[in-house]
Protein backbone atom coordinates (compact mmCIF):
# COMPACT_ATOMS: atom_id res chain seq x y z
CA UNK A 1 0.00 0.00 0.00
CA UNK A 2 1.25 3.51 -0.85
CA UNK A 3 2.48 5.59 2.14
CA UNK A 4 -0.29 8.15 1.62
CA UNK A 5 -2.89 5.38 1.69
CA UNK A 6 -1.49 4.15 5.01
CA UNK A 7 -1.74 7.64 6.46
CA UNK A 8 -5.30 8.00 5.22
CA UNK A 9 -6.27 4.73 6.84
CA UNK A 10 -4.80 5.91 10.11
CA UNK A 11 -6.66 9.22 10.06
CA UNK A 12 -10.30 9.73 11.00
CA UNK A 13 -11.03 6.15 11.99
CA UNK A 14 -13.60 7.34 14.47
CA UNK A 15 -15.15 9.48 11.77
CA UNK A 16 -15.67 6.52 9.49
CA UNK A 17 -16.98 4.29 12.25
CA UNK A 18 -19.57 6.93 12.97
CA UNK A 19 -20.47 7.08 9.28
CA UNK A 20 -20.78 3.31 9.09
CA UNK A 21 -22.93 3.23 12.21
CA UNK A 22 -25.28 5.77 10.73
CA UNK A 23 -25.46 3.78 7.51
CA UNK A 24 -26.18 0.51 9.29
CA UNK A 25 -28.62 1.47 11.96
CA UNK A 26 -28.74 5.21 12.54
CA UNK A 27 -30.81 7.86 10.87
CA UNK A 28 -30.96 7.30 7.13
CA UNK A 29 -31.89 10.91 6.36
CA UNK A 30 -29.67 13.98 6.64
CA UNK A 31 -30.28 16.43 9.49
CA UNK A 32 -33.19 18.87 9.15
CA UNK A 33 -34.88 16.98 6.33
CA UNK A 34 -38.10 15.02 6.22
CA UNK A 35 -38.20 11.41 5.05
CA UNK A 36 -39.38 11.00 1.47
CA UNK A 37 -41.77 8.24 0.40
CA UNK A 38 -40.23 4.84 -0.20
CA UNK A 39 -39.86 4.24 -3.96
CA UNK A 40 -39.13 0.56 -4.19
CA UNK A 41 -35.73 -0.11 -2.62
CA UNK A 42 -36.90 -0.79 0.94
CA UNK A 43 -35.42 -4.29 0.87
CA UNK A 44 -32.12 -3.21 -0.68
CA UNK A 45 -28.90 -2.97 1.34
CA UNK A 46 -25.86 -1.49 -0.40
CA UNK A 47 -22.25 -1.70 0.75
CA UNK A 48 -20.00 1.13 -0.49
CA UNK A 49 -16.23 0.67 -0.28
CA UNK A 50 -13.66 3.48 -0.46
CA UNK A 51 -9.99 3.73 0.54
CA UNK A 52 -10.03 7.41 1.60
CA UNK A 53 -11.40 8.22 5.04
CA UNK A 54 -12.59 11.78 4.42
CA UNK A 55 -14.16 11.11 1.05
CA UNK A 56 -15.86 7.96 2.35
CA UNK A 57 -17.28 9.91 5.29
CA UNK A 58 -18.66 12.71 3.14
CA UNK A 59 -19.97 10.42 0.42
CA UNK A 60 -21.78 8.51 3.15
CA UNK A 61 -23.93 11.58 3.82
CA UNK A 62 -24.91 11.75 0.14
CA UNK A 63 -25.68 8.04 0.03
CA UNK A 64 -27.82 8.24 3.16
CA UNK A 65 -29.74 11.17 1.71
CA UNK A 66 -30.57 8.88 -1.22
CA UNK A 67 -31.47 6.01 1.13
CA UNK A 68 -33.82 8.30 3.04
CA UNK A 69 -35.76 8.93 -0.15
CA UNK A 70 -35.75 5.35 -1.43
CA UNK A 71 -36.02 3.25 1.71
CA UNK A 72 -32.75 1.44 1.03
CA UNK A 73 -30.01 0.86 3.59
CA UNK A 74 -26.45 1.96 2.86
CA UNK A 75 -23.22 1.07 4.61
CA UNK A 76 -19.90 2.81 3.92
CA UNK A 77 -16.73 0.84 4.62
CA UNK A 78 -13.12 2.00 4.54
CA UNK A 79 -11.16 -0.58 2.55
CA UNK A 80 -8.08 -0.75 0.31
CA UNK A 81 -8.93 -0.36 -3.36
CA UNK A 82 -7.63 -3.89 -4.06
CA UNK A 83 -9.67 -5.52 -1.30
CA UNK A 84 -11.34 -8.79 -2.27
CA UNK A 85 -14.22 -8.31 0.16
CA UNK A 86 -17.57 -8.00 -1.64
CA UNK A 87 -19.05 -4.56 -2.13
CA UNK A 88 -21.91 -3.32 -4.28
CA UNK A 89 -20.23 -0.01 -5.01
CA UNK A 90 -16.53 0.87 -5.12
CA UNK A 91 -15.32 4.44 -5.18
CA UNK A 92 -12.08 4.40 -7.17
CA UNK A 93 -9.54 6.81 -8.52
CA UNK A 94 -9.46 6.70 -12.35
CA UNK A 95 -5.98 5.14 -12.03
CA UNK A 96 -7.49 2.26 -10.02
CA UNK A 97 -10.17 1.39 -12.57
CA UNK A 98 -7.99 -0.74 -14.87
CA UNK A 99 -7.52 -3.64 -12.46
CA UNK A 100 -11.15 -4.58 -11.81
CA UNK A 101 -12.12 -3.54 -15.35
CA UNK A 102 -9.60 -5.89 -16.96
CA UNK A 103 -10.78 -8.69 -14.67
CA UNK A 104 -14.35 -7.99 -15.80
CA UNK A 105 -15.54 -7.42 -12.25
CA UNK A 106 -17.48 -4.23 -13.02
CA UNK A 107 -20.99 -3.83 -14.37
CA UNK A 108 -21.38 -1.56 -17.41
CA UNK A 109 -23.34 1.63 -17.00
CA UNK A 110 -26.05 1.30 -19.62
CA UNK A 111 -29.07 3.06 -18.12
CA UNK A 112 -29.92 6.66 -17.25
CA UNK A 113 -28.03 8.03 -20.26
CA UNK A 114 -31.09 9.29 -22.10
CA UNK A 115 -31.42 13.07 -22.26
CA UNK A 116 -34.58 13.15 -20.14
CA UNK A 117 -32.95 11.47 -17.13
CA UNK A 118 -32.15 13.79 -14.18
CA UNK A 119 -28.50 12.65 -14.39
CA UNK A 120 -28.15 14.65 -17.63
CA UNK A 121 -25.40 12.36 -18.88
CA UNK A 122 -24.38 14.64 -21.72
CA UNK A 123 -23.61 17.42 -19.26
CA UNK A 124 -20.79 15.39 -17.70
CA UNK A 125 -17.50 16.59 -19.21
CA UNK A 126 -16.43 14.39 -22.10
CA UNK A 127 -13.03 13.62 -20.58
CA UNK A 128 -14.75 12.19 -17.49
CA UNK A 129 -17.41 10.29 -19.44
CA UNK A 130 -15.36 8.87 -22.28
CA UNK A 131 -11.80 8.79 -20.97
CA UNK A 132 -11.72 8.39 -17.20
CA UNK A 133 -14.86 6.32 -16.50
CA UNK A 134 -14.58 3.88 -19.39
CA UNK A 135 -12.53 0.83 -20.32
CA UNK A 136 -12.24 0.08 -23.99
CA UNK A 137 -15.59 1.07 -25.42
CA UNK A 138 -17.57 0.29 -22.26
CA UNK A 139 -18.71 2.84 -19.69
CA UNK A 140 -17.94 1.26 -16.32
CA UNK A 141 -18.43 4.10 -13.87
CA UNK A 142 -19.87 7.48 -13.07
CA UNK A 143 -17.65 10.37 -11.95
CA UNK A 144 -18.63 11.66 -8.52
CA UNK A 145 -15.77 14.16 -8.01
CA UNK A 146 -13.23 15.79 -10.27
CA UNK A 147 -9.87 17.22 -9.31
CA UNK A 148 -8.46 20.73 -9.59
CA UNK A 149 -5.19 22.48 -8.83
CA UNK A 150 -4.49 26.20 -8.84
CA UNK A 151 -1.52 28.50 -8.39
CA UNK A 152 -1.42 30.41 -5.10
CA UNK A 153 1.11 33.18 -4.61
CA UNK A 154 2.07 35.75 -2.00
CA UNK A 155 0.42 38.90 -3.34
CA UNK A 156 2.20 41.02 -0.72
CA UNK A 157 5.62 39.94 -2.01
CA UNK A 158 4.64 40.40 -5.65
CA UNK A 159 3.29 43.90 -4.94
CA UNK A 160 6.28 45.11 -2.88
CA UNK A 161 7.93 48.05 -4.74
CA UNK A 162 11.44 46.78 -4.04
CA UNK A 163 10.63 43.43 -5.59
CA UNK A 164 8.90 44.90 -8.61
CA UNK A 165 11.90 47.10 -9.26
CA UNK A 166 14.38 44.29 -8.59
CA UNK A 167 12.56 41.88 -10.89
CA UNK A 168 12.36 44.49 -13.66
CA UNK A 169 16.12 44.99 -13.42
CA UNK A 170 16.74 41.24 -13.77
CA UNK A 171 14.03 40.51 -16.31
CA UNK A 172 13.30 43.77 -18.15
CA UNK A 173 11.14 42.04 -20.74
CA UNK A 174 8.20 41.51 -18.34
CA UNK A 175 6.76 42.75 -15.03
CA UNK A 176 6.52 40.74 -11.82
CA UNK A 177 3.16 39.04 -12.35
CA UNK A 178 1.81 35.55 -11.65
CA UNK A 179 3.69 33.25 -14.06
CA UNK A 180 1.92 32.37 -17.30
CA UNK A 181 4.45 29.63 -18.10
CA UNK A 182 6.53 27.15 -16.16
CA UNK A 183 9.60 28.97 -17.48
CA UNK A 184 8.23 32.20 -15.95
CA UNK A 185 7.60 30.26 -12.73
CA UNK A 186 11.27 29.26 -12.57
CA UNK A 187 12.41 32.84 -13.22
CA UNK A 188 10.18 34.21 -10.45
CA UNK A 189 11.55 31.56 -8.10
CA UNK A 190 15.13 32.43 -9.09
CA UNK A 191 14.59 36.13 -8.48
CA UNK A 192 13.03 35.75 -5.03
CA UNK A 193 15.57 33.15 -3.89
CA UNK A 194 18.35 35.57 -4.77
CA UNK A 195 16.60 38.67 -3.40
CA UNK A 196 15.60 37.08 -0.08
CA UNK A 197 18.60 34.78 0.32
CA UNK A 198 16.34 31.86 1.18
CA UNK A 199 14.13 29.29 -0.57
CA UNK A 200 11.29 30.69 -2.67
CA UNK A 201 9.45 27.46 -3.55
CA UNK A 202 7.65 24.87 -1.49
CA UNK A 203 9.64 21.73 -0.63
CA UNK A 204 9.60 18.76 -2.96
CA UNK A 205 6.56 16.63 -1.99
CA UNK A 206 7.20 13.56 0.13
CA UNK A 207 4.06 11.97 -1.28
CA UNK A 208 5.06 9.99 -4.40
CA UNK A 209 1.67 10.56 -6.03
CA UNK A 210 1.88 14.29 -5.51
CA UNK A 211 5.36 14.49 -7.04
CA UNK A 212 4.13 12.51 -10.04
CA UNK A 213 1.12 14.80 -10.43
CA UNK A 214 3.28 17.93 -10.38
CA UNK A 215 5.65 16.41 -12.93
CA UNK A 216 2.80 15.43 -15.26
CA UNK A 217 1.22 18.87 -15.01
CA UNK A 218 4.39 20.24 -16.59
CA UNK A 219 4.93 17.34 -19.00
CA UNK A 220 1.40 17.66 -20.40
CA UNK A 221 2.19 21.16 -21.64
CA UNK A 222 5.51 20.19 -23.23
CA UNK A 223 4.10 17.00 -24.74
CA UNK A 224 1.62 18.42 -27.25
CA UNK A 225 0.10 21.55 -28.67
CA UNK A 226 -3.18 22.45 -27.01
CA UNK A 227 -5.86 21.73 -29.62
CA UNK A 228 -9.30 23.28 -29.91
CA UNK A 229 -12.28 21.50 -31.42
CA UNK A 230 -11.57 23.11 -34.79
CA UNK A 231 -8.11 21.45 -34.77
CA UNK A 232 -9.39 17.88 -34.60
CA UNK A 233 -7.72 15.73 -37.23
CA UNK A 234 -4.96 18.26 -37.95
CA UNK A 235 -2.32 16.77 -35.65
CA UNK A 236 -0.42 13.50 -35.56
CA UNK A 237 -1.77 11.30 -32.78
CA UNK A 238 0.38 11.48 -29.65
CA UNK A 239 0.13 7.77 -28.92
CA UNK A 240 -1.66 5.53 -26.43
CA UNK A 241 -2.13 8.31 -23.95
CA UNK A 242 0.73 10.21 -22.38
CA UNK A 243 2.97 7.26 -21.53
CA UNK A 244 3.06 4.89 -24.53
CA UNK A 245 3.76 5.18 -28.25
CA UNK A 246 1.01 3.96 -30.51
CA UNK A 247 3.37 2.81 -33.28
CA UNK A 248 5.67 0.65 -31.15
CA UNK A 249 3.85 0.29 -27.83
CA UNK A 250 7.03 1.32 -26.01
CA UNK A 251 7.11 3.90 -23.24
CA UNK A 252 7.48 7.59 -24.06
CA UNK A 253 9.46 8.32 -20.87
CA UNK A 254 12.65 9.27 -22.67
CA UNK A 255 10.98 11.57 -25.22
CA UNK A 256 11.87 15.30 -25.18
CA UNK A 257 8.73 16.44 -23.36
CA UNK A 258 9.49 14.19 -20.38
CA UNK A 259 13.14 15.22 -20.41
CA UNK A 260 12.26 18.93 -20.43
CA UNK A 261 9.94 18.40 -17.46
CA UNK A 262 12.52 16.43 -15.48
CA UNK A 263 15.07 19.14 -16.19
CA UNK A 264 12.62 21.76 -14.90
CA UNK A 265 12.36 19.87 -11.60
CA UNK A 266 16.14 19.51 -11.38
CA UNK A 267 16.80 23.15 -12.28
CA UNK A 268 14.41 24.49 -9.62
CA UNK A 269 16.02 22.39 -6.87
CA UNK A 270 18.17 25.39 -5.87
CA UNK A 271 15.06 27.35 -4.89
CA UNK A 272 13.56 24.72 -2.58
CA UNK A 273 14.34 23.72 1.00
CA UNK A 274 16.52 20.64 1.28
CA UNK A 275 13.96 18.58 3.19
CA UNK A 276 10.86 17.24 1.44
CA UNK A 277 7.44 18.05 2.91
CA UNK A 278 3.78 17.58 2.10
CA UNK A 279 2.68 20.99 3.38
CA UNK A 280 3.03 23.73 0.73
CA UNK A 281 0.48 25.81 2.66
CA UNK A 282 2.88 26.08 5.61
CA UNK A 283 5.66 27.17 3.25
CA UNK A 284 3.45 29.91 1.77
CA UNK A 285 2.40 31.02 5.24
CA UNK A 286 5.96 31.21 6.53
CA UNK A 287 7.19 32.97 3.40
CA UNK A 288 9.68 30.24 2.49
CA UNK A 289 7.56 29.88 -0.67
CA UNK A 290 6.28 32.85 -2.65
CA UNK A 291 4.21 30.68 -4.98
CA UNK A 292 3.03 27.08 -5.06
CA UNK A 293 0.63 24.74 -6.83
CA UNK A 294 -2.16 23.76 -4.42
CA UNK A 295 -5.00 21.29 -4.59
CA UNK A 296 -8.41 22.69 -3.68
CA UNK A 297 -8.23 20.86 -0.34
CA UNK A 298 -4.99 22.75 0.37
CA UNK A 299 -6.56 26.03 -0.72
CA UNK A 300 -9.18 25.40 1.98
CA UNK A 301 -6.37 25.39 4.58
CA UNK A 302 -4.93 28.80 3.74
CA UNK A 303 -4.64 30.95 6.90
CA UNK A 304 -7.71 33.02 7.73
CA UNK A 305 -8.00 36.59 8.97
CA UNK A 306 -9.21 36.48 12.62
CA UNK A 307 -11.24 39.64 12.11
CA UNK A 308 -13.14 38.65 8.97
CA UNK A 309 -12.84 34.86 8.88
CA UNK A 310 -11.76 35.08 5.24
CA UNK A 311 -8.49 34.03 3.65
CA UNK A 312 -5.77 36.54 4.48
CA UNK A 313 -5.23 39.21 1.84
CA UNK A 314 -1.61 38.22 1.26
CA UNK A 315 -2.70 35.11 -0.66
CA UNK A 316 -3.91 35.37 -4.26
CA UNK A 317 -5.00 32.76 -6.80
CA UNK A 318 -4.20 32.25 -10.49
CA UNK A 319 -4.41 29.48 -13.06
CA UNK A 320 -1.71 26.88 -13.59
CA UNK A 321 1.05 27.86 -16.02
CA UNK A 322 1.59 26.52 -19.51
CA UNK A 323 4.89 26.40 -21.40
CA UNK A 324 6.65 28.68 -23.86
CA UNK A 325 7.34 25.77 -26.19
CA UNK A 326 6.05 22.27 -26.88
CA UNK A 327 7.25 19.21 -28.76
CA UNK A 328 5.48 17.77 -31.76
CA UNK A 329 5.09 14.05 -32.42
CA UNK A 330 8.48 14.01 -34.15
CA UNK A 331 10.19 15.47 -31.08
CA UNK A 332 10.78 18.91 -32.58
CA UNK A 333 10.56 21.84 -30.15
CA UNK A 334 8.15 24.49 -31.41
CA UNK A 335 7.23 27.91 -29.98
CA UNK A 336 3.85 28.23 -28.30
CA UNK A 337 3.23 31.53 -30.07
CA UNK A 338 1.87 34.62 -28.37
CA UNK A 339 0.31 32.78 -25.46
CA UNK A 340 1.33 29.91 -23.21
CA UNK A 341 0.72 26.34 -24.31
CA UNK A 342 -1.50 25.00 -21.55
CA UNK A 343 -2.68 21.39 -21.73
CA UNK A 344 -4.56 20.13 -18.67
CA UNK A 345 -3.55 16.94 -16.90
CA UNK A 346 -6.87 15.66 -15.58
CA UNK A 347 -8.10 12.88 -13.34
CA UNK A 348 -5.23 12.06 -10.97
CA UNK A 349 -7.28 13.12 -7.96
CA UNK A 350 -10.81 12.40 -9.21
CA UNK A 351 -13.28 9.78 -7.97
CA UNK A 352 -15.29 7.30 -10.03
CA UNK A 353 -18.24 5.32 -8.71
CA UNK A 354 -18.39 1.73 -9.99
CA UNK A 355 -20.83 -1.14 -9.47
CA UNK A 356 -19.80 -4.75 -8.96
CA UNK A 357 -21.04 -7.17 -11.61
CA UNK A 358 -21.74 -9.58 -8.72
CA UNK A 359 -24.01 -7.15 -6.89
CA UNK A 360 -27.63 -8.33 -6.67
CA UNK A 361 -28.71 -4.68 -6.47
CA UNK A 362 -27.07 -3.16 -9.52
CA UNK A 363 -30.06 -1.06 -10.49
CA UNK A 364 -30.25 0.51 -7.03
CA UNK A 365 -26.48 1.05 -6.95
CA UNK A 366 -26.52 2.93 -10.27
CA UNK A 367 -29.51 4.94 -9.09
CA UNK A 368 -27.58 6.03 -6.00
CA UNK A 369 -24.48 6.92 -8.02
CA UNK A 370 -26.53 8.79 -10.61
CA UNK A 371 -27.96 10.96 -7.85
CA UNK A 372 -24.43 11.68 -6.55
CA UNK A 373 -23.19 12.47 -10.07
CA UNK A 374 -26.21 14.60 -10.92
CA UNK A 375 -26.43 18.36 -10.67
CA UNK A 376 -27.67 18.69 -7.08
CA UNK A 377 -25.65 15.80 -5.65
CA UNK A 378 -22.41 16.89 -7.25
CA UNK A 379 -22.79 20.49 -6.13
CA UNK A 380 -23.30 19.21 -2.58
CA UNK A 381 -19.88 17.50 -2.70
CA UNK A 382 -18.17 20.46 -4.36
CA UNK A 383 -19.48 22.74 -1.62
CA UNK A 384 -17.33 20.94 1.00
CA UNK A 385 -13.94 22.71 0.65
CA UNK A 386 -12.04 20.28 2.89
CA UNK A 387 -12.65 17.54 0.29
CA UNK A 388 -11.19 19.66 -2.52
CA UNK A 389 -13.57 18.08 -5.06
CA UNK A 390 -13.21 19.61 -8.49
CA UNK A 391 -15.58 20.04 -11.43
CA UNK A 392 -16.67 17.26 -13.75
CA UNK A 393 -19.92 18.68 -15.18
CA UNK A 394 -20.49 21.67 -17.45
CA UNK A 395 -22.70 23.21 -14.75
CA UNK A 396 -19.71 23.33 -12.41
CA UNK A 397 -17.88 25.63 -14.82
CA UNK A 398 -20.67 28.09 -15.57
CA UNK A 399 -20.00 31.53 -14.14
CA UNK A 400 -23.62 31.70 -12.94
CA UNK A 401 -22.75 28.88 -10.51
CA UNK A 402 -19.61 30.43 -9.04
CA UNK A 403 -21.23 30.59 -5.61
CA UNK A 404 -20.17 26.96 -5.09
CA UNK A 405 -16.56 28.18 -4.70
CA UNK A 406 -17.44 30.84 -2.10
CA UNK A 407 -16.95 28.25 0.63
CA UNK A 408 -13.19 28.68 0.24
CA UNK A 409 -13.66 31.99 2.08
CA UNK A 410 -12.09 34.49 -0.27
CA UNK A 411 -13.47 37.97 -0.75
CA UNK A 412 -15.63 38.44 -3.89
CA UNK A 413 -12.75 39.49 -6.14
CA UNK A 414 -10.53 36.56 -5.17
CA UNK A 415 -13.49 34.15 -5.26
CA UNK A 416 -13.89 35.12 -8.89
CA UNK A 417 -10.16 34.58 -9.42
CA UNK A 418 -10.49 31.10 -7.87
CA UNK A 419 -13.45 30.22 -10.12
CA UNK A 420 -11.52 31.42 -13.18
CA UNK A 421 -8.45 29.42 -12.14
CA UNK A 422 -10.59 26.28 -11.81
CA UNK A 423 -12.12 26.87 -15.24
CA UNK A 424 -8.63 27.34 -16.63
CA UNK A 425 -7.46 24.12 -14.97
CA UNK A 426 -10.10 22.10 -16.82
CA UNK A 427 -9.85 24.19 -20.03
CA UNK A 428 -12.91 22.81 -21.80
CA UNK A 429 -11.72 24.35 -25.05
CA UNK A 430 -8.69 22.00 -25.08
CA UNK A 431 -9.78 18.72 -26.69
CA UNK A 432 -6.53 16.78 -26.17
CA UNK A 433 -5.88 16.83 -22.41
CA UNK A 434 -3.29 14.52 -20.88
CA UNK A 435 -4.50 11.71 -18.64
CA UNK A 436 -2.92 9.53 -15.96
CA UNK A 437 -1.87 5.96 -16.68
CA UNK A 438 -4.82 3.62 -16.05
CA UNK A 439 -3.51 0.15 -16.89
CA UNK A 440 -3.78 -2.56 -14.19
CA UNK A 441 -0.01 -2.38 -13.65
CA UNK A 442 0.07 1.42 -13.31
CA UNK A 443 0.86 1.38 -9.58
CA UNK A 444 4.09 -0.59 -10.00
CA UNK A 445 5.10 1.39 -13.08
CA UNK A 446 4.47 4.74 -11.44
CA UNK A 447 6.30 3.64 -8.29
CA UNK A 448 9.49 2.86 -10.22
CA UNK A 449 9.13 6.04 -12.27
CA UNK A 450 8.75 8.16 -9.13
CA UNK A 451 11.88 6.70 -7.54
CA UNK A 452 14.00 7.67 -10.54
CA UNK A 453 12.29 11.04 -10.98
CA UNK A 454 12.97 11.96 -7.36
CA UNK A 455 16.66 11.17 -7.83
CA UNK A 456 16.78 13.74 -10.64
CA UNK A 457 14.77 16.28 -8.66
CA UNK A 458 17.19 16.19 -5.72
CA UNK A 459 20.32 16.13 -7.88
CA UNK A 460 21.45 12.54 -7.31
CA UNK A 461 21.44 11.74 -11.04
CA UNK A 462 20.94 13.66 -14.26
CA UNK A 463 17.43 13.88 -15.72
CA UNK A 464 18.63 11.86 -18.72
CA UNK A 465 19.91 9.07 -16.48
CA UNK A 466 16.74 9.07 -14.38
CA UNK A 467 14.42 8.73 -17.36
CA UNK A 468 16.61 6.08 -18.96
CA UNK A 469 16.53 4.05 -15.73
CA UNK A 470 12.76 4.39 -15.46
CA UNK A 471 12.29 3.33 -19.09
CA UNK A 472 14.56 0.33 -18.51
CA UNK A 473 12.54 -0.75 -15.47
CA UNK A 474 9.34 -0.52 -17.54
CA UNK A 475 10.91 -2.64 -20.28
CA UNK A 476 11.91 -5.21 -17.69
CA UNK A 477 8.32 -5.34 -16.48
CA UNK A 478 7.17 -5.68 -20.10
CA UNK A 479 9.31 -8.77 -20.47
CA UNK A 480 7.54 -10.44 -17.55
CA UNK A 481 4.06 -9.87 -18.98
CA UNK A 482 1.93 -11.53 -21.61
CA UNK A 483 2.44 -9.22 -24.62
CA UNK A 484 -1.09 -9.65 -25.98
CA UNK A 485 -2.65 -8.93 -22.61
CA UNK A 486 -0.38 -5.92 -22.08
CA UNK A 487 -1.26 -4.49 -25.48
CA UNK A 488 -4.95 -4.97 -24.78
CA UNK A 489 -4.65 -3.14 -21.46
CA UNK A 490 -3.06 -0.15 -23.12
CA UNK A 491 -5.66 -0.03 -25.88
CA UNK A 492 -8.54 -0.35 -23.40
CA UNK A 493 -7.05 2.33 -21.14
CA UNK A 494 -6.93 4.63 -24.17
CA UNK A 495 -10.58 3.92 -24.97
CA UNK A 496 -9.87 1.55 -27.86
CA UNK A 497 -11.38 -1.94 -28.30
Amino acid sequence: MQPTRIRRFAVATGLILAAVALGCGGSSTPPNSSPAPVTGYSKVSLTIACDDAEFAHEFGYRARAWSGRTGATVKVELRPADSNLPADVRLLRPTQLGGPASRKELAPFASKREGSNPLQWDRILEVYRRNLSSWGEEYLGLPVAGDAFVLVYRADRFAAPEHRAGFAAKYPQRPLNPPATWEDFAEVAAYFADAQKKPSLAPLPKDPNRLLTEFHQIAACYDRRAMADSDRGKSVDQGLGLHYRQDTGRSRLTLPAFLASAKWLADTRAYRPAEASDDPVAALDAGSAVLAVLSLAEVARLPKDPATGGVQARFQVAGLPGTRTYFDAAGQRLPAGRGANYVPYLGSGAWIGTVSKASPHGEAAWDMLAEAAGVAGSFALLSEPRLGAGPFRTEHLEDTRDAVWHGYQFDPERSKALANAIRHYVSQNVVNPALPLRTPDQASRMATFEVELRKAAIGQVTPEAALAAAAASWEKLDASQNPDERTQWRRNAAGLP
